[in-house]
């Protein structure tokens, strides 16, 4: 019986030091992917600023109002957009045609330029400049600093995101960074920086997403390693499952 006993009070101690140690090990986790995730939100709006300030402004100013005259152009009235959705191929190569100056302009070139070399060297994964249309409440691309067939041409809009647009109802147009995980991106943390003219007024919006699919990848392992260490001290400790 004393044999019996002591075995299971060197169980229970083992137990319940491996329930302290599963403890410890998870708030660790925590805390690192806390930090990860405040580095990341930090170099994602260090970097959007970043964009922000090395534009050349003037550009930026010229494109946006040329980007956004041609986009009324395809609006019904002042406040609706486009109707994208009713755009047969025909509608959307007019569409997109009639910004093939923008993109053959010195304006747009230097801009390119400028965006492209910042992202390359800071392993943005996108960074691009877009006007956010109160008015019609879309977000239009101005310059997208990606090389590849993928990159967004001018005109190309999305929905204004809900939490910005109550940002810039508040008179704010830096968007705070955030981390999102889509089925079709991935997990990104993204922000952007309001584009000033000197005189205060806010051109456009330098806008960047790092991708985060890495870290991610790597706090799942961590967990899942920690699991399987776990699961291998109590087996190994002999103690029956239920």
């Amino acid at each position: 019986m004393r044999l019996s006993l002591r075995k299971k009070v060197m169980v229970a101690v083992l137990l319940m030091a491996l329930i302290v140690a599963g403890a410890t090990a998870l708030v660790s986790y925590n805390m690192y992917a806390r930090s990860m995730e405040e580095h990341y939100e930090r170099l994602t709006m260090n970097t959007a600023r970043s964009a922000a300030s090395m534009v050349d402004v003037q550009a930026v100013a010229e494109l946006k109002d040329r980007t956004l005259e041609i986009y009324r152009g395809f609006c019904p009235d002042e406040n609706t957009p486009p109707d994208f959705e009713a755009f047969d191929e025909a509608d959307w190569d007019a569409y997109y045609a009639a910004y093939d100056e923008i993109l053959q302009s010195d304006a747009y070139r230097k801009t390119f330029a400028t965006l492209n070399a910042l992202k390359e060297d800071n392993g943005v994964l996108w960074l691009y400049v877009a006007y956010m249309d109160e008015q019609t409440g879309q977000g239009i691309y101005i310059v997208d600093a990606d090389s590849t067939q993928d990159a967004c041409l001018p005109g190309t809009c999305g929905d204004i995101e809900p939490e910005n647009r109550v940002l810039m109802e508040q008179g704010v147009y830096d968007f705070p960074p955030y981390i999102t995980n889509y089925e079709e991106f991935g997990w990104l943390s993204s922000a952007a920086a309001a584009i000033t003219a000197p005189d205060g007024t806010v051109v456009a919006n330098a806008f960047v997403d790092f991708s985060m699919n890495q870290v991610m990848a790597d706090r799942q392992a961590f967990l899942l390693r920690l699991a399987a260490v776990l699961a291998a001290a109590v087996e190994g400790a002999g103690v029956p499952g239920e």
